[in-house]
């Protein structure tokens, strides 16, 4: 199961991180809560782990030119999933 999903569009020019339990990304079905549009112009990436999600990112930014603006936040300002600290496993 992921626990963050990197959100990337084409159309805003955004790349965002977000977790899971994140209010905009509600397990990368988005606002909406649809996953409607999905494809060239935008997507929901899931990552098990935040480190994961960062490769992601980088991924994306080398894929799609348009995604690669180094001084731009990457991390959802409402979530923070850089600050999530991993719960221990029963």
């Amino acid at each position: 199961m992921a626990a963050y999903y990197v959100h990337w569009n084409a159309i805003l020019r955004r790349l965002r991180i977000h977790r899971t339990s994140c209010v905009v990304c509600k397990a990368g079905a988005g606002k909406s809560g649809t996953e409607a549009g999905r494809g060239d112009a935008y997507d929901w990436e899931p990552a098990s782990t935040y480190k994961q999600a960062l490769k992601i990112a980088d991924k994306l930014r080398r894929q799609k030119p348009v995604l690669n603006n180094a001084k731009a936040r990457i991390d959802c300002g409402l979530c923070q999933p850089a600050l999530a600290r991993p719960r221990p496993r029963p």
